[in-house]
């Protein structure tokens, strides 16, 4: 526990200090060999789902999405992403808005700071960077958050909700009693409600964006693609909202 507020520097302290890349912890088991990771992530992927110990701490967050899924449910949107992914068009939106993004917002702020000397903090830059343009490929909807000028207060308040989200979402896994957060969610208590309510306006903007992308057909946006798909594989509606669920 006291190490809960610098989880990934304790972890890699652990990796570092073993020889074989690998330790137990009360977590899980966690490998930095490069062996291993081949033989779980591709080897012998079948072999490793992620199970409902890791499912259920994400499924307030997450849902059943592609990032939460396990098997048959996995396999199809795993599929139907990446044939999306790896069409020209998609790849070419995809890098297109990505430059756009380095060219006209990134560098310029990191060449002001340069030359005024400004400390800025790179992980949060990067981050906004991340999330300008994740919204802009999946949603169609550019938040502009690298633009101080721009970005309105639901963008910012949007943004926000969705770290602290994560955050707080990762936060369950360092609880060594899951009962604990468990049962923080069920009185509605503490972080498990903070959680809730953060959760809470990520989903309300999801929703709006699933409703103006099929009231306006948009079709250069991925979520309209991935739901035209989803389509032709299954005719259960579930996987068409459980990305946002």
């Amino acid at each position: 526990m006291k190490n809960s507020h610098r989880i990934l520097d304790w972890t890699t302290d652990l990796l570092l200090s073993n020889p074989s890349g690998t330790v137990s912890t009360f977590m899980a088991i966690i490998t930095s060999n490069p062996s291993n990771v081949e033989h779980i992530l591709k080897t012998n992927f079948n072999n490793y789902p992620k199970g409902s110990s890791f499912t259920s701490i994400l499924h307030d967050f997450l849902g059943s999405g592609i990032f939460n899924a396990d098997g048959d449910h996995w396999r199809l949107q795993r599929k139907t992403a990446s044939l999306e992914f790896s069409t020209k068009a998609i790849r070419a939106f995809i890098l297109s808005r990505v430059h756009l993004e380095s060219i006209s917002r990134l560098l310029p702020l990191l060449t002001s700071a340069s030359v005024s000397g400004e400390i800025i903090n790179l992980q949060d830059l990067l981050e906004l960077f991340t999330f300008d343009n994740a919204c802009q490929v999946t949603f169609g909807h550019d938040p502009s958050l690298l633009n101080a000028s721009s970005p309105s207060f639901s963008d910012r308040e949007l943004a926000l909700a969705f770290e602290e989200a994560t955050q707080l979402s990762v936060r369950r896994f360092s609880h060594p009693f899951p009962f604990i957060w468990k049962l923080q969610r069920f009185l509605n208590l503490g972080s498990e409600r903070r959680l809730r309510e953060e959760v809470a306006k990520v989903q309300a903007f999801a929703m709006e964006v699933v409703v103006i992308v099929v009231n306006n057909m948009l079709p250069t946006t991925f979520f309209f693609i991935y739901l035209r798909e989803l389509r032709k594989l299954s005719q259960k509606t579930i996987l068409y909202v459980s990305i946002f669920t």
